[in-house]
């Protein structure tokens, strides 16, 4: 399918497969699409090149902060990352060719209008959770819903301004979102007063209803404005984000009667003088996208709702009465929709990007079009440009396919791969097709995929899955692909209950031939085979081993898993490096969690672990989201035979009673990708009967996980494994 993406300066249409469809989400095939132009697009323009150029220093601050932390990996995908694809689209409507297993007010074929950041995009099939759309009863409106997103955000801020029947009305910044205000306004028995600094824009003011219209560029109209009113002063202004003037904030709060109200609709950014505003009591008020409701997960995502008695108008409800209002004809959209655009004319219209329009709709031929939205995932064309990328290597044995893409998979796993010859980076599937076309274009030969793991099974050429996340991934999955002869590489371990970890037993017993490797890559660092190669001369074999974690310094670099917490996903690391160290069975946990009375601290993130091992020894295991974020991410310390061995951040390596030879200081962490991944390949060419030795350990971290995590859920407790 064919979608509009953003790329430093320019626009551009990409071939790329349809998006992932989840349980609360329908896909849509795309009918009408609405762009800004003017202003408006030169303004998301000039963002976007912001982002790459703008604010140089700050930029350079943060790069020089995590260097001088040793944290070059993301430091360096940064700087990779300057050539990123970002999808275009806020507002469209088309046809439901499919829907989510829990969806319960849409089928398959109805028409609709959707919003959404990032979601209602301009592309030939987009995913939409449910709450985002809206149905649309008749088909000949689909022209005019494609606004309705944008239609939402003007009657949010119309709501929150409290217009009453005979109130001045000022709407400044008539683009598309300050045309829809104005009508919405007029609906609302408001006598309406237009500013903008473009005579195109005024002049549709006036076809949209407003009784009046200024330029902003005049110098005279503030008496005009004093003289409409009897001297009192205009009772509401709604500011929206379309206007690009100066100091309009202190304007407004001049032209505003006492008591009035100011609503500033958007992100836009303003000043409003304290003084002023205090003197004449001007209630200030700020508009929130579509409503309540927008950005909140349980809400969008999760099936959930404001009780109508209680919240009247949530993002939904003004979703509807803007389509409903369409279909009823109460508003005049003709004169603001005239223009409309082939989408494969598109790029021809890039060069009137600084016309006086406030934007056209963008068609998506669906009529003559042979492979609609419905048709099957299909393969991005590798129209990759020309830009920085990592050679992915293609001349010898493993192709490798990643399946979700978090930190681990794009600082630590996919470099390192790229750069041994070994291995070959295949595919790279994520349900945001733009996080997958990002990384794909750095990695040359790399196809970017969206979908659900039937993708995973169709491609018979990938000789290896890695699964950088396990989100929405069963157990029963991962056996089935198993059974395809694939092999498996994961970040964490699978079991997520005792049952599981059974089931992994028995699975491997009868079909030992299968290839599962977990990414426990901290036991291949130099670092840890160091401190094993040391501590297994030792004369005692007793050893006390504390390895603290600060997740303030981790979460900075890598966001936090959305799917397991910290204990499954990061804490077993730690568990691993800490059997590994000790070579010996542990026989009993204890673990004490912390008991927040607040809701942002969590457990999970927050406790204290001690193993007992076989040979006598005892590991502590602290993790803590309280700490300093600059006060380091890892610290070990070990102590034995009168010796103490600490190892900060896998860049400092301090040994005491030992010989200097033993301290190593290296300014960037290895955290053991490289060895780990020379380990992998050696492990697939194993006879079967000498993989279940890995499995066992493997399962024997898992089981040790597991257990933390049920005592830290409980607020601490003991156990015997």
């Amino acid at each position: 399918m064919r979608q509009v993406f953003l790329n430093k300066e320019a626009l551009s249409i990409k071939e790329v497969c349809q998006p992932l469809l989840d349980d609360y989400s329908v896909l849509v095939s795309v009918t009408y699409s609405f762009m800004s132009t003017g202003k408006g697009l030169a303004n998301v323009l000039q963002s976007n090149q912001q982002h790459y150029s703008g604010g140089i220093p700050e930029k350079i601050r943060h790069l020089v902060h995590l260097i001088s932390h040793q944290d070059t990996g993301p430091a360096k995908n940064i700087i990779k990352d300057s050539g990123s694809y970002i999808p275009l689209g806020q507002s469209c409507s088309g046809v439901i060719i499919a829907i989510g297993k829990k969806v319960q007010k849409f089928r398959i074929g109805d028409y609709v209008a959707c919003t959404g950041d990032g979601l209602a995009n301009h592309a030939d099939v987009v995913c939409i959770p449910e709450k985002l759309a809206v149905r649309i009863e008749d088909e000949n409106f689909l022209k005019e819903a494609c606004i309705t997103g944008i239609g939402a955000m003007a009657l949010q801020s119309v709501r929150r301004a409290s217009i009453e029947l005979g109130d001045f009305v000022a709407i400044v910044g008539l683009e598309t979102l300050g045309q829809l205000m104005v009508q919405l306004a007029k609906l609302s028995g408001a006598r309406v007063i237009a500013f903008d600094t473009e005579p195109t824009r005024l002049e549709l003011a006036r076809k949209s209803g407003a009784e009046h219209v200024f330029n902003l560029n005049d110098k005279d109209f503030s008496q005009t404005i004093k003289s409409l009113t009897s001297s009192h002063g205009l009772d509401r202004v709604i500011i929206s984000p379309d206007c690009f003037c100066d100091n309009i904030d202190e304007l407004f709060l001049d032209l505003t009667r006492k008591k009035g109200t100011i609503v500033v609709a958007g992100n836009k950014k303003a000043k409003f003088n304290q003084e002023s505003s205090y003197q004449k009591e001007i209630n200030v008020l700020f508009s929130f996208s579509h409503g309540p409701g927008r950005y909140e997960q349980d809400y969008e995502y999760g099936g959930y709702d404001y009780p109508y008695a209680f919240v009247r108008w949530s993002e939904n409800r003004n979703l509807q009465l803007f389509a409903n209002m369409i279909v009823q004809k109460q508003l005049r959209l003709e004169h603001l929709l005239e223009k409309e655009v082939q989408l494969s004319e598109l790029t021809n219209l890039l060069d009137q990007r600084n016309n006086d329009g406030i934007g056209f709709v963008l068609d998506y031929d669906k009529k003559d079009e042979k492979d609609s939205g419905a048709c099957p995932v299909q393969l991005l064309k590798k129209n990759l440009d020309s830009g920085s990328f990592i050679p992915a290597r293609y001349d010898r044995k493993v192709k490798v396919s990643f399946y979700g893409l978090n930190g681990v998979t794009q600082n630590g796993i996919l470099p390192t791969m790229a750069g041994l010859k070994d291995f070959a980076i295949d595919r790279i599937v994520d349900r945001n097709i733009s996080h997958a076309l990002n990384t794909a274009n750095k990695y040359r030969g790399a196809v970017p995929l969206t979908g659900g793991l039937e993708i995973l099974r169709d491609i018979d050429q990938t000789d290896a899955i890695f699964f950088g996340s396990l989100k929405g991934v069963s157990l029963e999955n991962f056996m089935t692909i198993l059974e395809q002869q694939k092999s498996l590489f994961i970040t964490h371990p699978l079991a997520k209950k005792e049952s599981d970890i059974r089931a992994i037993e028995d699975f491997f017993e009868k079909s030992p031939e299968s290839k599962l490797f977990i990414c426990f890559n901290r036991t291949y660092s130099p670092f840890i085979k160091k401190i094993k190669t040391q501590i297994d001369q030792r004369s005692v074999k007793p050893m006390m081993m504390n390895y603290r974690v600060n997740l303030k310094a981790v979460d900075r670099v890598q966001k936090k898993s959305d799917q397991e917490g910290s204990i499954i996903a990061r804490a077993s690391h730690i568990i691993d490096v800490l059997c590994y160290l000790n070579d010996s069975k542990p026989v009993s946990i204890s673990v004490e969690a912390l008991s927040p009375r607040v809701n942002h601290i969590f457990p999970t993130d927050n406790f204290s672990c001690q193993i007992s091992f076989a040979n006598g020894s005892v590991c502590s295991i602290l993790f803590t989201a309280l700490g300093y974020e600059d006060s380091g991410n890892e610290r070990l310390e070990i102590f034995y035979d009168s010796k103490t061995i600490v190892m900060e951040d896998y860049v400092r390596l301090t040994g005491f009673g030992l010989p200097q030879t033993f301290d190593e200081l290296v300014r960037e962490p290895d955290m053991g990708y490289g060895k780990m991944l020379e380990e992998y390949l050696k492990y697939m060419n194993l006879p079967k009967q000498d993989l279940l030795s890995s499995i066992v350990r493997w399962n024997t971290v898992q089981s040790l996980t597991l257990a933390v995590d049920e005592l830290a859920c409980q607020g601490g407790g003991e156990k015997t494994v």
